[in-house]
Parts: structure tokens; C-alpha cells; sequence
């Protein structure tokens, strides 16, 4: 859901392709191990799944652009997927994508110079803004993914030119090897990975 009210559904892709997916792995399943004709049914599998594969990383990528290109800072809250995909929902979380969508977004914004962050799992996110319709929306249960702002003021509000990542600019005594050298990489490439 995005600022402005708008609700961007996933397309499900691996739920459209369940049916011939299914029927495609139980002929593959019937083939002698070792023939031919196994090695023929696998490959149509692996097809299956590419496709299926294919048509999300467009989805992700047409999406995330268009995000990326109607606003000056984007948000994400940042999911605990390996939890959801625990749960009964694992088929549905997984089929979203949501890890390859963030990290399009990420890297999509510093391409385009706009502002990328993300809001830790813990924020009481839905207790913010209790009049806005946003608001309303997180609090009736339904979860926000995706806040996209066009602010009136100068962006980014501290002041900052530069598109480092604030969890290189945390806590500066205390950086390990890692982050400094992900944050040499950042200033050298001007991305955030």
C-alpha cells in the first residue's frame, strides 16, 4: 500500500501455474528413472518454473520503477519473512518475492537519486498516524509495504547529499571490517550493497 491509499495487489504467479506445474511433476514423476523421457519431462519442469520465475522478476521490475519514478523517498518496512514463511501463508510469501522487490527498489533509488529507507519490524508503525487513512488501514490489520512520500520540503531532511545507507553513518566506533569495507564500496560504486 503506498501513501497515497493506493493498494498494490501481487499477481500470484505461482498460483496461476499450479495446475500445470502439478500436472507437468506427476508425469515427470511416472517416468523410469534414467530414460529419456524423463530427462525430457524434467526440462519441461524446469521451464515451468523459469517462466513462473520470469514473469515475477518483470513484475518486480515494472513495479519498483514506476515507484522508484512517481516519488522523491520511498520506505519499506522491513518484514520478517523467514517468520511468515513458517506459517500457513509460506506458499503466498514466498510467490511475492518480497526480498528481491526491496532490493530493486534499493538499488533502483540511489540509480535514480531518490531517497531509500527502511523502517525496523518493531516501529509501531500502526500506531504513528491513527487519523491519516493509512493509518486506519494498518490498524484494521492489513499490512503496509511500501510508503512512497513526495515531500514539499528539500529531501533528506538532515541535510545529507550523499545516498549512504544511515546504517553505515550508526554507532561510528563501533564498525567492523565488514561495513567499512561495504561502506568504501558505497562511496567508490555509489550503491548500497
Amino acid at each position: 500500500m503506498l501513501s497515497d491509499g493506493t493498494r498494490i495487489s501481487s499477481p500470484k504467479f505461482l498460483r496461476r501455474a499450479e495446475k500445470k506445474l502439478k500436472r507437468l511433476q506427476r508425469e515427470l514423476s511416472r517416468k523410469a528413472k534414467g530414460s529419456r523421457n524423463r530427462a525430457k519431462a524434467r526440462i519441461k519442469v524446469a521451464r515451468q518454473h523459469a517462466k513462473v520465475a520470469d514473469r515475477r522478476r518483470d513484475w518486480h521490475h515494472k513495479a519498483s520503477t514506476q515507484i522508484i519514478r512517481d516519488n522523491q523517498a520511498v520506505y519499506v518496512e522491513d518484514l520478517a519473512v523467514s517468520g511468515l514463511a513458517r506459517t500457513r501463508l509460506a506458499k503466498s510469501v514466498h510467490d511475492a518475492g518480497w526480498s528481491a522487490f526491496v532490493n530493486m527498489l534499493a538499488y533502483k533509488a540511489v540509480k535514480h537519486g531518490q531517497y531509500f529507507g527502511k523502517i525496523g519490524r518493531f516501529e509501531p508503525t500502526s500506531q504513528v498516524c491513527s487519523t491519516s487513512e493509512s493509518g486506519r488501514a494498518r490498524s484494521a490489520g492489513r499490512s503496509t509495504t511500501v510508503t512512497a512520500t513526495q515531500p514539499t520540503t528539500p529531501w533528506p531532511p538532515d541535510g545529507r547529499t550523499d545516498q549512504t545507507p544511515r546504517r553505515a553513518q550508526m554507532r561510528p566506533g563501533r564498525k567492523s571490517r565488514h561495513s567499512a569495507l561495504k561502506q568504501e564500496r558505497t562511496e567508490t560504486v555509489g550503491r548500497p550493497w
